[in-house]
């Protein structure tokens, strides 16, 4: 694995988590 590869992986990680309170949201109402 490559420098640049890790990067994506981690910026992916940050979507993810970015959508996860969102998720909840739709979850709870």
């Amino acid at each position: 694995m490559t420098v640049v590869d890790l990067t994506e992986i981690a910026q992916g990680w940050n979507d993810v988590l970015d959508r996860l309170p969102t998720a909840f949201d739709g979850v709870e109402r």
